[in-house]
């Protein structure tokens, strides 16, 4: 529930100047991708209160779109202002402009390979994160969207709940006549797409 609350408030609130976290709770981290073979950057927020708390939170991969960086949610929304009181850490991961897609081309970079195995490997090894789907969600803007949506159907296993900012899908012809014809209109179309993914 905290992830969609979550996703709903930057979707309403769209990209606006950005609140400077604390530094106790905004922390840079380096992972090691063998997925893409070099070190990646990303950004950890932690709730407030979290290095004084035992307990173990669920983790939002909060991914970024395209020509951004792993630093746009924390210099171009108010995320850490929306997430100080929640009992959640939220991850910022750097995909560049790889659509979080592994390359086709031999020996390229694997960007949803990284995501779903080197990424979520480090942050459970060094953050108090629920080691189970059900402490995982996925959600992203535009490219990021994109990305979260599809790494969440390719692997159900892995996340409760996945959500896109601004993220367009071309439903296929079929489909989209099937839905105009019932009266309601193709996904993909509004500002927020949102999909719990139910247990199998």
């Amino acid at each position: 529930m905290l992830p969609v609350l979550l996703v709903l408030a930057l979707a309403h609130n769209g990209i606006v100047g950005a609140q400077a976290p604390s530094k106790e709770r905004l922390l840079e981290e380096t992972v090691t991708s063998a997925a893409v073979g070099k070190a990646m950057r990303y950004l950890v927020l932690v709730p407030e209160g979290y290095r004084a708390s035992q307990r173990r939170y669920p983790v939002l991969y909060l991914l970024h779109g395209l020509y951004g960086d792993y630093m746009d949610w924390t210099t171009r929304t108010n995320v850490a202002e929306y997430t100080r009181t929640l009992p959640l850490i939220v991850v910022m991961p750097d995909g560049t402009n790889s659509w979080y897609t592994n390359s086709a081309a031999e020996g390229g970079a694997r960007f949803e390979d990284y995501v779903l195995d080197d990424l979520v490997k480090d942050v459970e090894s060094k953050y108090r994160a629920i080691r189970s789907r059900h402490g995982r969600a996925i959600a992203g803007l535009s490219m990021g969207g994109y990305g979260a949506l599809k790494m969440a159907l390719r692997r159900p296993g892995e996340f409760v709940f996945a959500g896109g900012l601004r993220t367009r899908r071309q439903p296929d012809a079929p489909r989209q006549r099937h839905l105009r014809a019932r009266g309601s209109s193709p996904p993909g179309r509004g500002a927020v797409s949102l999909y719990g993914l139910r247990d199998r």
